[in-house]
């Protein structure tokens, strides 16, 4: 079972390396520099024009005693559950766990905890249907948002068998919110290079309010059938194409035709409103 978003999972490895080259446990501190160290995160970028600050804190005299870097993953991990957790939660993580010790340090070299404590809060809307989608792809007050994280997605080099870069992009930035064949059509519009030309060609902020309105009252009286899942919709699409790769146009209209009643009325309400 993955438990780790893609990012998440190169900042802990970079946290593992700098303490093992310590010759001692990984603990917050390493965590917080790993997350800084990793360039695609909610955290990293978060915490990229604060470089100069990092470096204070990767040379700084620590305390004997700091939270151990598994409890951190392992608290993060539990939190973010059922979704895999990213390098915001393994940043609150750090910060919860860290305690006055760890908040003293980051004082000390000029990170305060203040400019990196709302990367990832339970404010974000995860739980509420009517905004949570448009929070986490869109970000909120200059941050990015969660769902930029991935799961599964493979390196340009080694490119997913069967789908489009873009598809994989679409298809890993769902997993990574646990989501379904909803949250696919959410990704497919954040991710579009082409978003004139793609099937999906509104802005994705359009279509992750629209998801939200829609799900206010259709989701409840369409039950079991409103999201069938992304498996469900790349089988689909795989069944359509073939042998040729699946595009994220293909994802698209793979989701309203079995992916359930939610993907297909947003796109039925979308036509509508071109209409």
């Amino acid at each position: 079972m993955h438990r780790l978003t893609d990012q998440a999972a190169v900042a802990v490895a970079l946290a593992r390396a700098r303490a093992c080259a310590a010759h001692r446990p990984g603990h917050v501190v390493d965590l917080l520099v790993g997350l800084a160290e990793e360039p695609d995160g909610v955290a990293g970028r978060t915490l990229a024009d604060r470089v100069s600050a990092v470096v204070a804190l990767a040379a700084h005299p620590l305390p004997p005693r700091l939270a151990p870097l598994d409890v951190a993953v392992s608290w993060a991990e539990a939190e973010a559950a059922p979704r895999p957790a990213g390098t915001g939660d393994l940043l609150d993580a750090a910060l919860q766990l860290g305690g006055a010790e760890l908040a003293d340090i980051l004082d000390a070299v000029g990170l305060s905890a203040v400019d990196v404590e709302n990367v990832h809060s339970d404010d974000s809307g995860w739980n509420d249907p009517r905004w949570g989608r448009l929070l986490d792809v869109w970000g909120q007050n200059g941050r990015p948002g969660r769902a930029s994280e991935t799961l599964g997605l493979r390196p340009p080099t080694d490119p997913e068998p069967g789908l489009t870069r873009e598809a994989a992009r679409a298809v890993a930035v769902t997993r990574g919110m646990a989501g379904g064949a909803v949250d696919l059509l959410v990704a497919v519009a954040a991710s579009s290079e082409h978003v004139g030309d793609a099937v999906l060609g509104d802005p994705v902020v359009t279509i992750a309010a629209l998801v939200a309105l829609l799900e206010r009252g259709a989701r409840e009286r369409a039950g079991d059938d409103w999201d069938r899942g992304l498996e469900a919709v790349l089988d689909a699409a795989r069944t359509f194409r073939g042998n040729a790769p699946v595009s994220a146009d293909d994802l698209v209209r793979a989701a309203a035709v079995a992916g359930g009643a939610g993907p297909a009325a947003v796109l039925e309400e979308l036509e509508r409103r071109e209409g």
